[in-house]
């Protein structure tokens, strides 16, 4: 039991310190066809984080699945964690795309961060913040909403087995733009 314990601990710290700015949804359901409204629409100016939707997987299973078989979770324990983990990727505040190709997010709660962005032709951001960079899609772009679609994949042994898990975070992300 302490070591269940100690393991949903560290995976919930894990989830928690890979929060991203986007959140994710089925690939597949926002892919399909990129819909820019009006190509002379700017990403410039001042954008509000909104609604989020997440998939997460750890070897193509849902992590829900995998903190009840792998794990030992109960169901009820399992939607939980899996819960609070969807409620911790909502973002309250907002992120400004400047002219010069910097940006600065500001956060509700914890630090703001400054970066670069650029747009490339297949209609993906580039966010660098200290070096380290972030790809987005553009899934939907109009003068008043933006949604942008990330993903991120990462390998760690999440259940002490010494093996380790692809851990598969898809994250859609829906912004306002502020008036």
């Amino acid at each position: 039991m302490k070591k269940r314990k100690l393991t949903l601990a560290a995976l919930t710290v894990y989830f928690f310190s890979s929060i991203m700015l986007f959140t994710s949804c089925d690939k597949d359901d926002f892919l399909n066809e990129i819909k820019i409204d009006n190509p002379n629409v700017s990403l410039l100016g001042t954008w509000n984080f909104g609604d989020v939707k997440t998939n997460m997987t750890v070897d193509g299973e849902s992590y829900k699945s995998y903190l009840e078989t792998t794990v030992g979770l109960s169901e009820k324990e399992a939607e939980e964690v899996v819960s609070k983990m969807e409620k911790d990727y909502k973002v309250d505040g907002y992120i400004t795309f400047k002219e010069d190709g910097t940006f600065v997010q500001n956060f509700k709660e914890g630090e703001p961060q400054w970066g670069k962005w650029a747009v490339n032709t297949n209609d993906q951001i580039t966010l660098t913040v200290k070096g380290d960079n972030q790809l987005l899609t553009i899934v939907k772009l109009n003068d008043e909403l933006l949604q942008v679609y990330g993903i991120e994949d990462r390998k760690q042994d999440l259940n002490n087995d010494n093996k380790e898990d692809l851990l598969k975070v898809e994250i859609t992300n829906t912004l306002l733009k502020s008036k």
